[in-house]
């Protein structure tokens, strides 16, 4: 009778597990063509409104094949950038009046994320420190949820270095909400900055 009930356990666990991840839409952005970034100029394509069922406001997407220096993509080669130029905060929305045919809210699970310096030369850009702050909006208005991720460039491979994880899933306010900003650094650092982003997990309500 043990035995049993240990076995009926780890089959309600399984698919609980197979359920939540059934729901799951991951966004790599491999899916929509673009052109190759040019190194040293911030060259991106649009992206469509919504894609799987989300809009990225301030975020350009960036097929990186020819870059040789910067942020890796997390599923190459396409990833997503904001920019100085980009003029604006980067983020990702259900339910506004300019993302049509979305839902009310979604659970943001997880993204990567990079920052790189703009160098202003022709041959390559730079991985560099920097501090994101990451909030939420609740559908009815208001902050539901905040934190702050460090990034920190780490395995190199010359003048490029890999994302990081930015793991959500057990930050309180981030489930059930109609948009997520992904803030620079400000100020002199962020002119400076460009943001790299790929790889969101998330769930649509």
């Amino acid at each position: 009778m043990p035995t049993s009930r240990v076995l009926y356990a780890a089959l309600l666990s399984a698919c609980v597990t197979l359920a939540a991840a059934a729901g799951t839409t991951k966004a790599n952005f491999e899916d929509v063509p673009a052109v190759p970034v040019v190194p040293g100029f911030l060259g991106v394509n649009q992206l469509p409104r919504p894609y799987k069922g989300l809009c990225y406001d301030n975020l350009g997407l960036a097929n990186q094949t020819l870059t040789l220096g910067g942020i890796l993509p997390r599923s190459s080669p396409n990833d997503v950038l904001n920019s100085p130029q980009s003029l604006g905060v980067a983020k990702v929305s259900v339910g506004a009046d300019n993302c049509p045919g979305t839902g009310r809210s979604f659970t943001l699970k997880s993204f990567y994320v990079g920052c790189e310096v703009v160098t202003g030369q022709s041959v390559a850009d730079a991985p560099k420190p920097c501090s994101l702050t990451i909030k939420a909006t609740a559908p009815g208005g208001g902050t539901s949820g905040s934190t702050v991720f460090n990034y920190e460039p780490q395995n190199l491979q010359g003048l490029l270095a890999p994302m990081q994880k930015v793991d959500l899933s057990r930050v309180k306010g981030f489930q059930n909400v109609k948009s997520v900003e992904i803030q620079r650094p400000g100020l002199i650092q962020g002119l400076t900055t460009v943001l790299a982003a790929d790889d969101f997990e998330y769930v649509l309500n």
